[in-house]
């Protein structure tokens, strides 16, 4: 039974495509001192960083024979034929400018990786919340992303806080994207009814309302023992 030729991977395709393209590049080799502008060619051949990186390094062995540092006699024959000093020098920085040219275009059209975008749902996966306890039970913490306000209550500290911003997000356990948090006990739990029914101007001022001093905490962390009250969105 014949076997089914494997399909070659992506880097083999690119690795054949950069090789099928440097033949230019050996033709303008050949052609020299003919001038050849290995970047301006490179931006005309349109091919992607992929591809160009595997033209990396093509010449260079043709670089270190003509540079001949060991003084073999074999390949100070085979380029006899560049009379002088001078115009060995010019073919090797004929060369050396093709390899520098490679890096230059490589350096400069860096392959840019767009930002996987997450779903809201993604973002609030590892926050860490209390689901129900005291006779609260959390929203959804879908909901915090982009809301204006957030409120979150700690049954076990007895701390009620208010995160506001243009635009609430999340990363982690953290709730992010904040100008401005505040935190406030509060003991009778049953004061939160009032702001869980009522509306966003009732939101809005429920941290006024309670006479508790109000301090801003060190960190924007939501933990096990948080409930999340209410978004304002």
């Amino acid at each position: 039974m014949i076997q089914p030729k494997s399909k070659p991977s992506i880097q083999e395709r690119c690795r054949e495509k950069a090789l099928d393209a440097w033949g230019d590049v050996e033709e303008a080799i050949d052609n020299w001192p003919k001038k050849f502008d290995m970047y301006k060619w490179l931006n005309q051949l349109g091919y992607s960083p992929m591809v160009v990186k595997y033209m990396s390094g093509l010449n260079e062995n043709t670089i270190y024979e003509i540079k001949n540092e060991e003084g073999c006699e074999q390949l100070a024959e085979g380029y006899n034929w560049l009379k002088t000093p001078k115009q060995k020098q010019n073919y090797l920085d004929f060369h050396m400018k093709i390899e520098a040219d490679i890096q230059e275009w490589l350096k400069n059209n860096k392959i840019v990786r767009k930002k996987r975008i997450q779903t809201p749902a993604q973002k609030v996966k590892k926050l860490n919340y209390l689901q129900s306890g005291e006779g609260l039970t959390s929203i959804d913490p879908v909901e915090i992303i982009r809301a204006k306000k957030l409120f979150t209550y700690n049954v076990k500290s007895r701390k009620l806080r208010c995160y506001s911003s243009y635009g609430l997000n999340v990363k982690g356990t953290s709730i992010t994207s904040c100008d401005k948090v505040e935190e406030k006990t509060l003991t009778d739990i049953k004061l939160l009814d009032r702001l869980i029914k009522g509306g966003n101007i009732i939101a809005n001022g429920f941290m006024d309302e309670l006479r508790t001093k109000s301090k801003t905490p060190e960190n924007n962390l939501v933990n096990k023992n948080c409930i999340l009250v209410k978004v304002v969105k």
